[in-house]
């Protein structure tokens, strides 16, 4: 290889972990990541790691162990030591490491700078999902380091028998549902050789060292002090977790409910076009070098990597393992055959660079506009630790400012950040991990329809004492909650309510004025009013939230007509979201007078007009919507309207 060549090829490297390390260390958004760290926490300060459901606001003393424990006090340490931007920049580097070690790995075996190129770019557009902070974004590095156990590509017993121990003890301890892959792998390859001796295609030798692999790795996987439990527990909890529709468990194909894009089609279709490829070229090989040429332990392990990487969006990358075993081949058959290699070399690296060109412009494509929206967006984000608007930052302040107590009927998302900030201080109903029993499964379904939510609030409350309630707004289809449901604070769209009932309700009420009246309250000011405005002031100081409204405000002054009502649309959705509803109405209404404004605008002027109280407005809006087109609004904003509609109805 010349020295242009090593060139370009380092340049491409570097161009390639560049945009998988800015990509990994972009604002943290992972739902999970905080109850992980959490539980790692707990595990550095203790010593011990928990095993009951500690977090949970109706069962904390029921059994409950996460299998994935080393990372949570691995993510502990960091954060303890860099804060959210040591977590960011650490998970950057494992990610980098990753798909370091791929492109080198891949180089390796097939001996081509264009496979190395291609595969790596495949899997950065395939495993792009796992880019959070979570344990399984290390799955790729760990299927990567078992990579040459698989391809044997370690030459000497000794050092095999080692590597794959250790690596299985450290896989089973960091991640270990996802470690069960390599436990498996082995079992189909060992499988294999069996079958191959069986049939007269293998020696004793090759079958034996194969059983000594799995029987080494089986060993390590036992090495973990949670691992049993964890899994039992995860295989509990997994069926109604996809039964209500849990994305990243449906099967690939699905993948195009996201919209159809480049990466989508790609993400969708690359496990079927991996295995006709697959299996064209064992045809291929098989005519070519007999039956002896072959091992059935590569067809069992390819196929099990093309079923996974089908039944799952998860899963998907996982298909890239056969391809590197068909390239691999094609190698081989290179060096034992030239001419087959001088052939080969005509077509097939060509091919290869531009199908990893093609690749690439997608996997540039998906990162930069599927999952920025655009590379100024990107830029606007990327200064902030956490995701804007991920979190209830706002909300959670107040809570530990105040010191509110009591389980909290949350937003299923937000559980995990609602148990790393207030936690011991109150605890959730659900979070990520989704450890609920049936009944809670039933109420929990309840509210996440608007037209039973109220009912199953009041039921989460008799029956298990859950008498705080924080879930995206409007809480409460008309944005008006029931008498005995009192409003604590309201940031945008975090909302906090008190059951006037419950146990905590007298001293939670008393802890929220007086944390209010600290902040900008009023003396003798309305508990809901003083919570709205003393909220909206906090939500719209926020520089993220501060920067959106100036810049529409900016907006609202351009001499071109459309950007100045689109300008005040966007002013009075930010003032509609902050709870601020007359100063929405008059944004609504200057955009109103300037031209036609989408259903989504009148949608809002309706429910902003309702709640307060002007309802004659409020019909004249609802009366505009039935001649309007509203395949726009979403599911959950029809349902709202229906309920609007009848309130209405029964009014004067």
């Amino acid at each position: 290889m010349g020295e242009r060549t090593r060139l370009f090829e380092a340049l491409g490297v570097l161009v390639l972990l560049a945009l998988v390390g800015l990509h990994a260390a972009a604002p943290i958004s992972c739902t999970d990541f905080f109850w992980h760290l959490k539980l790692g926490e707990i595990i550095a300060s203790e010593g011990s790691i928990p095993r009951t459901d500690m977090f949970s606001a109706v069962h904390p003393d029921s059994s409950y162990v996460q299998p994935q424990w080393l990372w949570e006090w691995w993510a502990a340490l960091v954060y303890a030591l860099g804060g959210l931007k040591g977590v960011r920049i650490a998970q950057a580097l494992v990610l980098v490491a990753s798909f370091a070690g791929l492109y080198f790995t891949v180089r390796r075996a097939t001996a081509r700078i264009s496979a190395a190129f291609f595969v790596s770019l495949l899997g950065f557009t395939l495993f792009e999902d796992r880019f959070r902070a979570r344990p399984d974004a290390m799955t790729l590095g760990f299927v990567v380091l078992s990579l040459p156990i698989l391809l044997g590509l370690i030459s000497q017993k000794r050092a095999r028998l080692l590597y794959t121990f250790a690596l299985m003890v450290l896989w089973a301890n960091v991640h270990g549902g996802a470690s069960v892959l390599l436990l498996l792998s082995l079992l189909a390859l060992s499988t294999g050789s069996v079958i191959d001796h069986l049939t007269g295609y293998a020696q004793d030798a090759r079958a034996r060292e194969q059983l000594q692999l799995l029987l080494v790795a089986s060993v390590g996987f036992f090495c973990s002090p949670t691992l049993l439990q964890g899994l039992a527990h995860w295989a509990a909890l997994i069926g109604p977790q996809i039964q209500t529709g849990n994305e990243e468990w449906m099967p690939t194909y699905t993948a195009l409910r996201q919209g159809v894009t480049p990466a989508t089609v790609l993400i969708a279709t690359a496990p079927s076009l991996v295995s006709v490829a697959y299996s064209w070229e064992q045809i291929r090989w098989t005519r070519a070098h007999g039956r002896k040429a072959s091992a059935a332990g590569e067809w069992l392990l390819c196929v099990g990597y093309l079923v996974l990487s089908q039944q799952a969006i998860r899963n998907v990358f996982l298909c890239i393992v056969p391809i590197i075993f068909m390239l691999r081949r094609r190698s081989q058959d290179g060096d034992s055959r030239p001419s087959e290699s001088q052939r080969g070399r005509r077509w097939l690296n060509p091919a290869l660079a531009a199908a990893a060109a093609f690749v690439g412009l997608i996997t540039l494509h998906d990162v930069v506009q599927r999952s920025y929206g655009g590379i100024a967006h990107a830029q606007s984000i990327f200064e902030y630790d956490l995701l804007p608007d991920t979190y209830p930052e706002e909300a959670t302040d107040f809570l530990q400012g105040a010191g509110i107590q009591g389980g909290i009927f949350n937003h299923g998302p937000w559980g995990g950040y609602l148990i790393h900030r207030g936690w011991p201080q109150t605890h959730v109903f659900v979070d990520t991990r989704q450890n609920l029993t049936p009944d809670m499964w039933r109420v929990y379904m309840a509210t996440l329809s608007l037209q039973t939510r109220d009912a199953a609030l009041d039921q989460a409350w008799r029956r298990w004492g859950v008498d705080l309630v924080m879930l995206r707004g409007p809480t409460f289809a008309l944005g008006l909650p029931p008498a005995h449901w009192q409003l604590l604070y309201k940031a945008g769209d975090q909302e906090v309510y008190q059951h006037r009932g419950g146990r905590h309700a007298r001293d939670n009420e008393r802890r929220a004025r007086e944390w209010l009246n600290a902040h900008g309250g009023r003396l003798n000011e309305d508990l809901t009013e003083s919570a709205t405005r003393v909220g909206a002031a906090t939500w719209l100081a926020n520089p993220f939230h501060k920067q959106q409204l100036e810049q529409a405000l900016a907006g609202t002054r351009s001499t071109n007509a459309q950007i100045r009502r689109q300008a005040q649309v966007r002013v009075g959705e930010i003032y509609y979201r902050a709870g601020l509803l007359p100063l929405a109405l008059e944004a609504f209404a200057q955009a109103e007078r300037s031209g036609p404004v989408a259903p989504r605008t009148v949608y809002l002027d309706a429910f902003c007009s309702f709640a307060s109280g002007d309802h004659a407005r409020s019909r004249s809006k609802l009366h505009v919507l039935r001649s309007q087109d509203l395949s726009s609004l979403s599911r959950r904003q029809k349902e709202r309207l229906i309920i609007l509609d009848r309130a209405l109805a029964g009014l004067p």
